[in-house]
Formats: C-alpha cells, sequence, structure tokens
C-alpha cells in the first residue's frame, strides 16, 4: 500500500507540475508530460488492481478517460507539424513547397491545443485534481476490505513486484513473436504493452539498484520509443487524411498524398529500427531475478 500511494502520489504531481506550463506557454511539451501523467496514474491504477480494486475509483474512471482524450488530439497536431511536415517541406522547398497543408494543420493544430488549456482550466479538470488527492488521502479501499486483500496491502512489496514483472515481461516477449509480421494493430498492441511494463520496471526500479536495472528499462525505452514513433506518425497521417477530406480541396488532397509517401519511406527506416531495439531488448535479462540468485 505504501509504494501504491508513493507512485500515485508521484503521479498527481507530475499532472500538477505540468498544468501550469499547458495554461501559460506553447511548448507542446507540458501538454505530452501531462498525458504521460495520466498514463502512468493509468498504469499504477491496473497494477495495483488486486489490492486496490476498480470498485474504489469507478466513480472518476471516465474523468481520466475524458481528460486524455482532451489533450490527445494536441498531441497528433503537434506530431504532424512540429515533427513530419518540417523535414519534408525542407526537401521539396525549391521544387515543389507545400502551402495549403502546412496552413490547414496549423489552424488544426492551435484550435487542438486551445481545447487542451481550455480543459486544463476547467472547473471539471479542477475537481478531478481534487478527487483523487482526496482518495489517496482517504484510502477508501481499505474499507470492508476482505482479509486476503488487508494482509496482500501490508505486505511487502518486493515479493510482489517480482510477479508483476515477470507477468508483464511475459506479455511483451509473446507480443513480441514474429516482430516483422505484425500489423499495424498489433503493433500497437505491443506498443502499449510494453509501454505498461517500461512504466512498472521504473516504479519498481530502487528495489533493485543493478546496472542490469538501468540498461534492461534503457533497452525497453528504446523499443517503446520507435514503436511509438510509428504509431504517432501513423496517427498524425489519419489527421492529415481527415483533414483534406473534409476540405474538398485538391490542392490539399494531393499534398497529403506527397505526405504519405514521404512517410512510407520513413516509416520502413523506422520499421528496421524497431527490429534492432527489439533485438537489444530480447538480449536484457529481466533484472528481478538477479536478487533470487544472490
Amino acid at each position: 500500500e505504501q509504494t501504491f500511494l508513493a507512485i500515485a502520489w508521484n503521479c498527481l504531481d507530475q499532472l500538477q507540475r505540468n498544468q501550469r506550463g499547458v495554461l501559460e506557454q506553447s511548448d507542446p511539451e507540458f501538454i505530452h508530460q501531462l498525458r504521460v501523467a495520466l498514463r502512468r496514474l493509468r498504469s499504477a491504477l491496473s497494477l495495483f488492481s488486486n489490492v486496490v480494486p476498480r470498485a474504489s475509483w469507478e466513480a472518476w474512471a471516465d474523468e481520466l478517460r475524458w481528460l486524455a482524450t482532451e489533450l490527445g488530439a494536441a498531441r497528433d497536431w503537434d506530431v504532424l507539424e512540429a515533427e513530419l511536415l518540417p523535414p519534408l517541406m525542407a526537401q521539396l522547398e525549391a521544387r515543389q513547397p507545400l502551402t495549403y497543408l502546412p496552413q490547414r494543420v496549423k489552424k488544426e493544430r492551435l484550435k487542438a491545443r486551445r481545447k487542451a488549456r481550455d480543459a486544463v482550466a476547467s472547473q471539471r479538470y479542477g475537481v478531478l485534481a481534487l478527487t483523487l488527492a482526496r482518495w489517496l488521502d482517504a484510502r477508501p479501499w481499505r474499507a470492508g476490505a476482505e482479509a486476503e486483500q488487508s494482509a496482500l496491502l501490508d505486505s511487502a512489496i518486493q515479493p510482489q513486484a517480482e510477479l508483476l514483472l515477470a507477468r508483464r515481461h511475459q506479455q511483451v516477449r509473446r507480443r513480441g513473436r514474429h516482430l516483422a509480421r505484425l500489423s499495424d494493430a498489433q503493433r500497437h498492441r505491443l506498443r502499449v504493452t510494453a509501454k505498461k511494463l517500461r512504466y512498472a520496471a521504473e516504479f519498481f526500479a530502487n528495489l533493485y539498484p543493478h546496472k542490469s536495472t538501468r540498461r534492461y528499462i534503457q533497452a525497453l525505452a528504446d523499443l517503446q520509443d520507435v514503436l511509438g514513433a510509428l504509431n504517432d506518425n501513423a496517427t498524425a497521417l489519419k489527421r492529415a487524411a481527415q483533414l483534406c477530406e473534409r476540405a474538398h480541396d485538391a490542392r490539399c488532397r494531393q499534398e497529403a498524398g506527397i505526405l504519405m509517401g514521404w512517410s512510407a519511406s520513413l516509416m520502413s527506416r523506422q520499421l528496421q529500427g524497431m527490429g534492432q531495439a527489439w533485438k537489444s531488448y530480447r538480449r536484457q535479462r529481466p533484472f528481478w531475478e538477479e536478487t533470487k540468485n544472490q
């Protein structure tokens, strides 16, 4: 229980440390880090679901999903305008410069950023943050807890950490089989599973002060980064295609087609990087097993 509380309070702190930046600055990193805080919190709730059951936080589960949705579009347009378009525009500048699509993307990005800012400035967000803090302070999962659950809450964390890490490690290994043949949807599931494992490894890293712990987490982070880049690019391209469909403009569709073609070659290189990252991760020995052998 003490471990869960430390993790959850840390997630809430990360959320609150970035909210002012979202409201007052244009740096997209603040929105990104606020989304990371949300994902870490949701991952922690899932990780500890055997001792902190969903029934104790069901009342505000929808609010977490609402906030994630309000912030999600801003991230998609940030990737498209700041990461995908600039290198393509630099290559095409002298031959066939993009004009219409970048202007439309910029407008959509500003609109999505306003939506994210409005969400963080809203009373609904404030109530959510206060509700979460009050929930952590009150520990309602203790009320009516069965004897087995109470025993888990009071038990040492390390044996449980090893079980949880091993379970998620096996999930990643299983979903990464036949990596080169995975569909977009299967790669997405692998990315989500790898992300959950990385958060769990980071949550429990202080229990295992070994160099192998850092190496394992870094290899997992590298794999998650390349899977995340593939997902970000695919999502951003969908946004661009939908934008031009709504615009009913031939020039927009033409420029979106150019972007699609260029992105396909980029994703081909990223897929090669994914294979290398997967091999590096597979070489890492689970760091939590070292303790058993000492």
